[in-house]
C-alpha cells in the first residue's frame, strides 16, 4: 500500500476555501482490483483539492496553476506549476514548492493508524481532520495484505456509526467487471479460482454493509464507465460530495484505462465466471443487473454510462 500524507503546497498564496470547522471524511470502498489507487489519484484527490483550494492571483498571476504528482515515496502532494508537474519530483523540488497552508489528507498515516489498528480512535480522526483542510480521503482495499477475512481491514459499519456523528462521512463504492477485477490479482489467494471466491466473500460483505447505511451517505462509481464518461462521473461525484462545481484542473491527467479480459473469451477461466454467476445473489447491491431499481445510488448508469 502507498504511504499517506497531506496533499499540500507551501506558498502562502494558496488559500483554503473550506469553511472553518467543516470536516468531511470520504472512504473510497473497493475490493482488490477495482482500481481504487487510480480513482483516488486521478479523480477523488484532485477534485477534492481543487474544490478546497484556489490560487491567489494577486500573488501568482491569473495563470497560477496547481498539479498533483506522487513523490519518490509515492506520497501524493501538490505543487505550484512548473516542470514539477511533468515528472516525479526530487526531494529538493518538493521542499521548494510545497505549501502547507492549503492541503487535504490522503492516505494519511495518522488517520490510518486511528482506523486500522484496533478500535477506531474517533477523536484522533476528527482532530486530524482539522489539520487536513477539513478533508480526509481514504481507500484501503478489501481485503488488504494479510487481512483477508471480513470485515478486515476495517468494519465499515462500525466506522460509519462512530464517525458520522462527528464528521460528514461518505462512501464512494467502486464497481468493476468481476472477471477483470479477479484477473488483475489472479495470483492472490492461491490462484484465480480461489481469489474469485475471496472477492465474492468481500463483495457480499460490502453489499450487506451498504444495506445498513443511510442511502444519502454512499454512491456506486462504475469503473468501467470512466473511459466513456469521465465528465459525467466527475460532475456526479462533485454533487454527491456537496461541492459547488465539478471544476478540477488536474483530474484524469495520468489515467490509464485498465486492461480488460472480457473480450478474450477463448482464454477465460470458466471457474471465475462461474463464481460470479453462482454467487451474484450474495452481492446484489454491487451487481449491475439490479442498477435500474436503484439508479439513485449510482453516479452514472452502469449499463449506459449516462449520468
Amino acid at each position: 500500500m502507498q504511504r499517506g500524507t497531506a496533499l499540500t503546497t507551501r506558498d502562502v498564496g494558496w488559500q483554503a476555501k473550506a469553511a472553518e470547522g467543516s470536516l468531511q471524511f470520504v472512504y473510497l470502498v473497493g475490493v482488490e482490483g477495482s482500481n481504487h489507487h487510480g480513482v483516488m489519484s486521478e479523480l477523488l484527490a484532485p477534485l477534492s483539492l481543487s474544490q478546497r483550494c484556489k490560487p491567489d492571483s494577486a500573488k501568482h498571476g491569473n495563470n497560477a496553476t496547481m498539479c498533483i504528482r506522487p513523490d519518490a515515496a509515492d506520497e501524493f502532494r501538490t505543487f505550484i506549476g512548473g516542470d514539477v508537474c511533468d515528472k516525479t519530483p526530487t526531494r529538493e523540488t518538493i521542499l521548494a514548492n510545497m505549501n502547507v497552508e492549503c492541503n487535504i489528507c490522503v492516505r494519511d498515516a495518522v488517520v490510518r493508524n486511528a482506523l486500522f489498528h484496533g478500535d477506531i480512535e474517533v477523536d484522533e480522526v476528527v482532530s486530524r481532520g482539522s489539520q487536513c483542510g477539513g478533508t480526509i480521503l481514504e481507500d484501503m482495499s478489501f481485503p488488504s495484505g494479510s487481512s483477508r477475512t471480513p470485515p478486515g481491514p476495517m468494519n465499515l459499519s462500525s466506522m460509519f456509526r462512530q464517525l458520522s456523528g462527528r464528521i460528514d462521512t461518505r462512501l464512494v463504492v467502486l464497481q468493476r467487471d468481476f472477471y477483470d477485477t479477479v484477473m488483475s490479482h489472479q495470483w492472490f489467494d492461491g490462484g484465480a479460482n480461489r481469489h474469485a471466491k475471496k472477492m465474492v466473500e468481500y463483495m457480499e460483505y460490502i453489499s450487506q454493509t451498504l444495506k445498513g447505511l443511510p442511502s444519502h451517505a454512499w454512491r456506486i462509481l462504475p469503473v468501467d464507465c470512466i473511459s466513456t464518461n469521465k465528465h459525467g462521473l466527475q460532475t456526479s461525484l462533485a454533487r454527491f460530495l456537496g461541492f459547488p462545481t465539478e471544476e478540477c484542473g488536474h483530474c484524469w491527467e495520468h489515467w490509464n484505462t485498465p486492461a480488460s479480459n472480457a473480450a478474450r473469451r477463448a482464454q477465460r477461466r470458466t471457474k471465475v465466471d462461474d463464481a460470479f454467476t453462482k454467487n451474484r445473489h450474495r452481492f446484489d447491491v454491487l451487481d449491475p443487473v439490479h442498477a435500474k431499481a436503484m439508479l439513485s445510488q449510482y453516479l452514472v448508469d452502469p449499463m449506459t454510462c449516462n449520468a
